[in-house]
């Protein structure tokens, strides 16, 4: 350990290195912190486990003790869900788990949620449930087998959960979007998750996905795919509702953002450096404002003072920085199979603060984006520049792409659109099971 700090010390420096080392610590620690609370909640929900399996084997526990007594036995476990998610956290598990949470309680079914770390600790633990999604879990073999068996044995649907395309093992041996700083034994682990990834979704019956494009690259598997796409949640929409009333203009300035949420976007950046550079050169009056993993090159230190970087925001916190800023900009490698499949976050989180943007055509930003009404596609380098001066010179065009963007992500990513979406994929799994429940 201390030899590879001291060989990216006299690679990047001290100040870079003592960084990069306060935030692998905190990561840690936070680690630590978030499977601790995930034990507790699992322990909190243990003695509601122990009633369904007295009640199970007719113990004499009623069922009235349970939060949900106006429904019969077999409509209790219909729509139970369970989600087992990575013991790490992980910025995607508030989409992909609470949120999804949200929008199945709101359809009226109930779920719970465990790490995967403590998943194989009952061996009747799925007998509550008809649908267990395991959300983005680099399982073991035996974890793997257990759910096996336990598919067989209780009729539950397995469904493998994926944000990213991060189960191609070729894809990710062969990317350039992996960080610089991974040395050949990270990239190995990577790669062995990745295989982790790819056999979970081989003994689970159906595969969920965020996009479109990446339930198309699921398709070599040969598994049902069904598509829920990242919404927004009642609190994320109260946050968003707050940043922007709290919002402080200053029409001096324009700001342009760009929002890093892990550490593989250098390569997207990059494509876009000379178009900023020229764009800061020609208007004095725009500053660039940077959140996330990322460092710019040394081209922009002539500008340092109208450049504003900080380390990764805590979720919550997002609509609040973004608001600070008059655009956004999403640039994106185009001719990747990996940020083809990714999703529209970036879209609908600035225009939830009604924040135009600035986007490369991926396919899930060309199924949102209506290019010059709530928002932008660039798909080449001049059309960026344009784009972007655009936006610069003309208030009034940002602010109703703006608005056309908030009334736009509302509808569609909304919590209540979000719930009917929701509900009728869920109706669908549970219809798909084999065996009505005894």
């Amino acid at each position: 350990m201390l030899s590879k700090l001291w060989l990216y010390e006299k690679r990047y420096g001290w100040r870079k290195t003592l960084l990069v080392t306060l935030r692998t610590l905190w990561r840690m620690t936070t680690a630590f912190w978030h499977h601790f609370l995930l034990c507790r909640r699992y322990q909190d929900h243990h003695h509601l486990m122990k009633s369904l399996d007295r009640e199970t084997n007719h113990q004499g526990v009623s069922f009235a003790d349970a939060p949900w007594s106006s429904l019969t036995h077999e409509r209790i476990h219909q729509h139970c869900v369970l989600f087992v998610q990575p013991p790490y956290p992980l910025i995607s598990t508030y989409y992909r788990v609470e949120h999804i949470r949200e929008y199945l309680a709101g359809a009226g079914f109930h779920s719970e949620v465990i790490p995967s770390s403590l998943l194989t600790r009952s061996e009747a633990l799925l007998s509550h449930f008809s649908i267990c999604i395991v959300f983005r879990c680099a399982l073991s073999v035996e974890q793997r087998e257990w759910l096996t068996r336990q598919t067989k044995k209780y009729d539950v649907q397995i469904i493998a959960s994926f944000d990213d395309l991060i189960f191609d093992e070729h894809l990710i041996a062969t990317s350039a979007r992996l960080p610089i700083s991974f040395t050949t034994r990270e990239r190995v682990v990577y790669q062995e998750e990745a295989r982790k990834y790819a056999a979970l979704i081989l003994v689970s019956n159906s595969f969920l996905s965020s996009t479109h494009a990446l339930a198309q690259s699921a398709g070599v598997f040969a598994k049902p795919t069904f598509v829920i796409h990242n919404g927004f949640s009642k609190q994320q929409c109260a946050q968003a509702d707050k940043a922007r009333t709290q919002k402080i203009q200053n029409k001096k300035i324009v700001t342009i953002g760009y929002f890093s949420g892990t550490h593989t976007h250098d390569i997207d950046f990059q494509q876009i450096e000379p178009i900023l550079l020229r764009l800061l050169k020609k208007y004095p009056h725009l500053y660039l404002t940077i959140v996330g993993y990322l460092t710019p090159s040394a081209r922009f230190s002539p500008f340092q003072d109208r450049i504003r970087h900080s380390g990764s925001v805590p979720w919550k916190k997002l609509p609040f920085a973004m608001a600070t800023c008059d655009i956004a900009i999403a640039p994106l490698e185009m001719d990747n199979p990996i940020v083809q499949a990714k999703s529209a976050a970036k879209y609908s989180e600035a225009g939830l603060v009604q924040i135009p943007i600035v986007a490369s055509p991926i396919s899930s930003f060309t199924e949102v984006i209506r290019s010059g009404w709530n928002g932008f596609l660039a798909h080449t380098q001049e059309q960026w520049y344009n784009h972007l001066s655009t936006l610069i010179e003309d208030e009034q065009l940002r602010e109703d792409m703006g608005k056309h963007a908030f009334e736009h992500v509302i509808s569609t990513f909304g919590p209540e659109n979000m719930i009917q979406e929701t509900k009728c994929v869920f109706e669908t799994m549970v219809a798909r099971r084999r065996t009505p429940v005894a």
